[in-house]
C-alpha cells in the first residue's frame, strides 16, 4: 500500500512539474510573438501579390517613413529597397 501511495504522489508531482514546463513554453511563444509585433511594427514590409491572371505584383511599406511602392517585379523591389536604405 505505501508504494502506491508514493507511486501517486511521484505521478501527481511528475504532473504538476509538466504542466509548469507547458505553462512556461507556453509564455515564452506568447512573450516572443508580442517582441516580434513590436519589433515589427517600425521595420520595413515588403509583400507580394498574385492576381487571377498570375501576374505578381511587388509592394513594400515603411511605417517610420510612410512611404510604400508597388512594382512589377522582385529585382525591381530589390533595386527600390538598395536606393531607399544603402545609398
Amino acid at each position: 500500500m505505501r508504494s502506491f501511495a508514493n507511486l501517486s504522489i511521484k505521478d501527481q508531482a511528475e504532473s504538476t512539474i509538466n504542466k509548469d514546463k507547458q505553462g512556461k513554453k507556453m509564455f515564452s511563444k506568447i512573450w516572443q510573438k508580442f517582441l516580434t509585433a513590436l519589433v515589427s511594427k517600425s521595420e520595413l514590409r515588403v509583400w507580394s501579390e498574385s492576381d487571377r491572371s498570375g501576374n505578381t505584383e511587388w509592394h513594400a511599406y515603411d511605417p517610420e517613413t510612410g512611404r510604400s511602392i508597388c512594382v512589377a517585379s522582385e529585382t525591381e523591389m530589390r533595386h527600390w529597397i538598395e536606393q531607399s536604405y544603402y545609398h
